[in-house]
């Protein structure tokens, strides 16, 4: 008898469980869809060709910055292209330029925007307001900071940032343009 009560009440539990998991969905939470199912404010369509339109909207984007602009830069006078990229990360804005060899520049600023207008002095660590840090890593991703220098923000579409003759260590010297 007990087993059999036991049995009908595991049953009953078990459909119980059924029945509330396959309740209606709560329409208070958010959710997430593209475009393409929702209109315009989802997210984008996951078909979209950047600099193209997609077919749930016929507004230019307003945006015209690529998503991986292109930038150079010389280390010890060798020239590369690089594909550059700025964001927030933590309280820094982090602009890195990644060259066509491998080798990357990473320059830190401090805010978790990307920094005005202006010439920024390289520091060795920080940074703080109005200076920023500035490493280049070569191919290997061996670290090489530099100490001194600056470079210059111009905030545009895309925004800039260039710098000239910076040593970092003892082996490299480094000039370019990087967008973002």
């Amino acid at each position: 008898m007990k087993k059999t009560v036991f049995t009908i009440c595991s049953v009953a539990a078990v459909c119980c469980a059924v029945i509330f998991s396959c309740s209606k969905d709560d329409n208070s939470i958010t959710h997430v869809t593209y475009a393409s199912q929702a209109g315009t404010g989802g997210n984008p369509d996951p078909n979209h060709t950047a600099g193209t339109t997609s077919g749930a909207t016929t507004s230019t984007p307003t945006n015209t910055t690529p998503v991986n602009p292109t930038g150079s830069m010389s280390v010890n006078g060798t020239s590369e292209s690089t594909t550059d990229n700025g964001a927030a990360s933590g309280s820094n804005f982090i602009l890195k330029g990644t060259a066509s060899a491998g080798d990357i520049v990473k320059i830190t600023f401090s805010g978790s925007s990307a920094p005005a207008s202006g010439s920024y002095a390289i520091v060795a660590s920080g940074p703080s307001t109005g200076n920023c840090t500035f490493t280049y890593f070569d191919a290997s991703l061996n670290s090489y900071p530099a100490s001194t220098g600056s470079v210059s923000v111009t905030a545009g579409s895309p925004n800039t940032c260039t710098f000239s003759g910076i040593s970092c260590g003892t082996t490299y010297t480094l000039s370019g343009t990087l967008n973002y």
